[in-house]
């Protein structure tokens, strides 16, 4: 009988992951640039904005991190792309 209890225990559990998989909200990369967004505004503090969102803290703190990381990614792009840009002007120059 003991066995029968541990087997059933382990399928109710895996039961309530995959309905909890499911059930998990995705976000959008909008979203999340928005959700970002509003908590650099800081109208609100973090904690509220994730309350509002229904998101943890530490995955708002993932996602800005992430929003930084690419953000200087695009920065040194730009920079790159400006100076090749030059480059060409003066050869065209030269």
């Amino acid at each position: 009988m003991g066995q029968n209890t541990k087997t059933a225990s382990v399928a109710a559990e895996r039961m309530v992951k995959d309905i909890r998989r499911k059930a998990r909200k995705r976000y959008s990369t909008e979203d999340k640039i928005r959700i970002v967004l509003a908590g650099l505004r800081g109208e609100d503090c973090i904690a509220e904005l994730c309350r509002q969102e229904g998101l943890s803290q530490g995955l708002y703190y993932s996602w800005s991190k992430e929003f930084w990381t690419d953000l200087k990614k695009m920065e040194s792009l730009c920079l790159t792309i400006s100076f090749l840009s030059l480059e060409r002007d003066w050869r065209l120059i030269a």
